[in-house]
């Protein structure tokens, strides 16, 4: 089996168990929607649906178990097929005991809540063993298969699979870097190795999950039609209330105001003039695959929260307090000096071709800081570098050391976080690379709606 596919589906199965986790123990909103709240039922469409879109994604896998596996993938084989066989079987569960509350004599009922659903599909002894099945599950994602895939699979065999092409530049360069061996590791890995590992490639395993490309599949149909279902329930609602300030007779209804099944009909036969509203209807946990926006949004959200991480209140605060420099003042920077002047080397012709450090020294007070703001601030500057870089990205940063300001602004830990925030805030696709176990748990942290996320303090230390 394709190697990638290994990987997206144990990250499907990740998701799932966090999904089956909150489904049953109703932790947090399982899905949310600007166009108004969900009502019980269309939560129960939305799940049944989107567990049988599961079923038949990880059903599918099983036509691939033909191809004879290498020595190098058949423990891995194994090992994925009895968890693939195991999601199923708890997934087929759920599904089976949902359906049946869906119907009742021809009729939608109707649910106070999700949970109430839930609890009157299982007895207490029933979501007991149910919850035991999903943490049996996540075991044996923590325990062996996660690191047998970190163990099994490297970037040669990643870049050969026939999916690798068909991912985005940014992705590919993610994988790459979660499938680098650290040049430390034995046969005897560390427990602490071990875990970071294992997280890295829980983090591989929610990337490719969620960036399959796929055709509208029937899990989002299901959340177009709910979306248009709770709009003609608002509009219901609003006619009736008209209806009842005029002193007319009101629409009462003693099931629930609109059939999702019927209105999926509906939908299918005017789906070409109703606008698509996928994006309205976002899962907690999303087990299955998400749009390229969404995904991006997502990556975005998690490059936003690393930088301001970084930033501090004082960060600008020296940089804006040294004065501007008078016209002119500085302009001998740019030019040879005269035979009547002391000498300096030319800055332009630093800039633009030179290495090295460029020194500048004075005594205090003499205008180092301004001379040093002009220059950051001169256009002059950036287009000597960009002929400097050549077809390089360029990156200029800037940081004013301030002895009588904050601890911050006079210690080499400001400086840095000062510099890698704005390196990250102009090229945030470097997050991944330069810190990559930082990014892999933002990015699960997020996945997952777990908030608040990491504690970003141990990492900006240079302990």
């Amino acid at each position: 089996m394709d190697p990638l596919s290994i990987v997206s589906l144990v990250g499907t199965i990740v998701q799932f168990v966090d999904f089956g986790g909150k489904l049953l123990s109703n932790a947090v909103e399982l899905y949310r929607s600007p166009v108004g709240k969900l009502a019980a039922h269309h939560e129960l469409e939305l799940v049944t649906t989107d567990l049988q879109a599961l079923i038949s994604k990880l059903r599918q896998s099983f036509y691939s178990r033909d191809e004879p596996p290498t020595q190098d993938t058949a423990s891995l084989r194994q090992s994925f097929e009895v968890l693939c066989d195991e999601a199923v079987k708890v997934a087929q569960e759920l599904v089976n005991r949902l359906e049946k509350l869906k119907v009742k004599d021809g009729k939608l009922r109707t649910w106070h809540s999700l949970q109430h659903a839930v609890e009157a599909a299982w007895s207490r002894n029933e979501l007991v063993d149910l919850k035991n099945q999903l943490l049996g599950l996540k075991n044996a994602l923590e325990t062996r298969v996660l690191f047998s895939i970190r163990e099994t699979l490297d970037v040669h065999s990643i870049q050969a699979s026939a999916r690798f092409d068909n991912l985005d530049q940014n992705t590919q360069e993610i994988l790459r870097l979660m499938l680098r061996r650290p040049a430390d590791i034995t046969t005897e890995v560390s427990e602490a190795l071990r875990n970071q590992m294992t997280a890295q490639t829980t983090t591989l395993t929610q990337v490719l999950s969620r960036v399959e490309a796929s055709n509208k599949d029937n899990h989002h149909q299901t959340r177009d039609t709910i979306v248009q279902c709770i709009k003609e329930e608002k509009r219901k609602t609003i006619e009736n209330s008209q209806r009842w300030k005029r002193g007319q007779p009101v629409e009462v209804t003693d099931t629930v105001p609109c059939s999702c099944a019927q209105l999926r009909v509906r939908h299918k036969a005017t789906e070409e003039t109703m606008p698509s509203d996928t994006s309205e209807i976002t899962a907690g946990i999303e087990m299955l695959n998400v749009s390229k926006s969404a995904e991006s949004k997502l990556r975005s959200d998690v490059y936003l929260e690393i930088c301001s991480s970084l930033q501090y209140p004082t960060m600008t605060h020296r940089y804006e307090d040294v004065l501007e420099a008078y016209p002119e003042t500085f302009e001998w920077a740019f030019h040879d000096p005269t035979k009547e002047q002391l000498p300096w080397d030319n800055l332009a012709h630093w800039l633009e071709q030179s290495h090295g450090i460029y020194w500048v020294n004075g005594k205090a007070g003499s205008g180092k800081s301004t001379f040093m703001k002009h220059l950051y601030d001169d256009r002059r500057t950036r287009k000597y570098l960009k002929t400097w870089a050549g077809n390089a990205p360029l990156c200029v940063a800037s940081f004013f050391f301030w002895n009588s300001g904050s601890r911050e602004q006079k210690s080499q830990i400001g400086l840095l976080r000062s510099l890698l925030f704005q390196l990250f805030s102009q090229h945030p696709n470097l997050i991944p690379i330069v810190l990559p176990e930082l990014w892999a748990k933002t990015y699960s942290n997020a996945v997952n709606q777990m908030y608040p996320g990491e504690d970003f303090a141990r990492f900006w230390s240079l302990q």
